[in-house]
């Protein structure tokens, strides 16, 4: 059943990406926001047209978009007509929203919480017309060499090929600023690649190791692992503190045994949440009709990748982006209560 289900959500996306006009626009740019509406405002008189921004073919956020695009395009029709579209990743999504090539879109909350502000990757430009709708799975990082490369530890890494994932992934983003802080990570060749590159290219013996910082499992290690003999590299607890240290978005956790095959004993690595966002100017109802759909859904959901199995609603309160005025709505319908922080200048109550 799942792997129907899984071949049917890859029939949808291989059409939806022929569709597309958001996926061909990858680089985050500030210089715009959306007009799709009024934030807060009446329910348009018929479903809204969303582009939908995920990421690369064989990435999490690719599979997982497909999945709940078509639940939102089953279950509530008369709101949304969603089309996911393939994106250069994390950090394109925030400026396709911003810009307003898509209306919804998925990242990291770390990559949201430096667009929001203008910081890090954003060199002082603002994203500030980017709301969050809640939080899904959290991000780990990982690092996993192919056994044939010969590496088995971090001091290893500078004689090492890696791959990242695309050059405006969220990995990337998120390696750059732990890299800053744990400098003996530093390798000797990079490549930009999609996720489905990456693993042909490791199994030819091209590139030596993968890094990425997202969710898990990770379609594309699943299949790094089950193809191949793969080392699994973790950080020390003293590292991982370091790093926690450093940013207010990062938390200390691990992957459970056996996430993936040769991850024999439980993972120690950095964590952070990954967040489904929105443009301000989508209509409240719009807004909250998707987000009350989507957990009241989370079984079906569940069945295009285990990683929802993380999806918690309580989640939401330890986001760093406002929320917008539709997510406020059903959080505080369930009963959750959410902090002065998350409310988004717009807000009226």
């Amino acid at each position: 059943m799942k792997k129907r289900l899984s071949l049917a959500l890859a029939v949808v996306m291989a059409l939806s990406m022929v569709l597309s006009a958001c996926g061909n626009q990858n680089q985050p740019n500030a210089s715009g926001s959306s007009s799709t509406g009024s934030a807060g405002g009446d329910k348009p008189s018929g479903p809204v047209s969303i582009s939908f921004g995920t990421a690369s073919v064989g990435g999490n956020y690719y599979v997982l978009g497909a999945g709940i695009a078509a639940i939102w395009n089953e279950k509530i029709p008369e709101y949304v007509s969603v089309t996911p579209e393939a994106t250069g990743g994390s950090g394109a999504n925030v400026g396709l929203v911003q810009n307003g090539d898509c209306q919804v879109a998925m990242t990291v909350d770390n990559t949201a919480y430096n667009g929001y502000n203008g910081l890090s990757w954003a060199n002082g430009q603002k994203y500030d017309s980017i709301r969050t709708m809640f939080a899904m799975m959290p991000s780990a990082l990982e690092m996993v060499a192919t056994k044939s490369s010969g590496i088995t530890s971090i001091d290893q890494f500078k004689d090492a090929t890696v791959c990242i994932g695309p050059a405006t992934s969220g990995g990337n983003l998120a390696f750059a600023e732990i890299l800053s802080v744990l400098p003996e990570l530093a390798y000797k060749n990079k490549v930009d690649l999609s996720w489905s590159d990456c693993v042909t290219q490791m199994s030819d013996g091209l590139v030596d190791l993968m890094i990425d910082y997202g969710t898990f499992p990770h379609s594309a290690r699943t299949e790094l692992v089950t193809n191949n003999e793969c080392v699994w590299i973790n950080l020390s607890d003293e590292q991982i503190k370091k790093v926690c240290d450093a940013y207010p978005y990062y938390y200390e956790g691990s992957e459970p045994a056996g996430t993936y095959k040769y991850m024999d004993e439980e993972y120690p690595s950095i964590l952070c949440n990954n967040i489904m966002f929105c443009s301000k100017d989508l209509d409240e109802e719009t807004v909250y009709q998707m987000v009350k759909c989507t957990f009241e859904n989370l079984d079906e959901w569940a069945l295009s990748s285990s990683a929802v199995d993380y999806v918690n609603a309580e989640a939401i309160t330890s986001c760093s982006v406002p929320l917008h005025p539709g997510a406020i709505r059903y959080f505080e319908e369930i009963g959750i209560q959410i902090p002065e922080s998350l409310y988004p200048p717009e807000y009226k109550g």
